[in-house]
């Protein structure tokens, strides 16, 4: 599991792409990434995770009612 500071490093790259960017629709993109980055910080700071670490690893119908998905 990646730490806050790596979460906050993705946000600040994100949003220099978002400045530099000529196409504003890249642009909005990059904008909301970086969003999404800074709130996954905040919630490594908290501890606050919530749910599986790798959700979609597991295959619901898979061998044995729910094993790991190696396909």
């Amino acid at each position: 599991m990646q730490g806050p500071s790596y979460f906050r490093r993705q946000a600040n790259t994100c949003i220099r792409l978002s400045e530099s960017c000529t196409d504003q629709t890249l642009a909005d993109r990059f904008q909301a990434m970086a969003e999404d980055f800074m709130a996954r910080a905040s919630e490594a700071e908290t501890g606050d995770q919530g749910g599986m670490p790798f959700p979609h690893m597991l295959k619901p119908g898979g061998a044995g009612g729910g094993g790991i998905d190696r396909n």
